[in-house]
């Protein structure tokens, strides 16, 4: 059994999911830069054990929709951790869900109905 656990403020958006209980298997985090309405994107973690299994494509399934609806743009650097991933997966990753290379940085501006 898996416990989502959120927080939201004006100035972060962490989404982590944990089993039994209080173990967190996963997590997504960004945190609000100086200009409006921008947040960097600290984190993005899935534990070995649960990688590719879906876990980082439902936390950033959640993480963009909160972007979308609270109008924040997300500023990324790609930055591989281990080298089970590289930087050109990883790029292919993120791209999947609208982020977009601009100079050394990546982009995601939110996205209207």
């Amino acid at each position: 059994m898996f416990n989502k656990i959120e927080i939201q403020t004006d100035s972060l958006i962490a989404i982590s999911y944990a089993e039994n209980g209080n173990i967190p298997v996963c997590v997504a985090e960004i945190g609000k830069i100086e200009e409006p309405n921008k947040f960097y994107f600290h984190r993005l973690f899935v534990k070995k054990e649960y990688r590719n299994k879906g876990w980082a494509t439902k936390l950033m399934e959640e993480l963009t929709t909160k972007c979308d609806e609270r109008g924040i743009e997300v500023l990324l650097e790609i930055n591989p951790y281990t080298d089970e991933i590289d930087y050109q997966q990883l790029e292919s990753f993120y791209k999947k869900f609208g982020f977009e290379k601009v100079g050394d940085h990546y982009i995601r501006k939110p996205r209207t109905n």
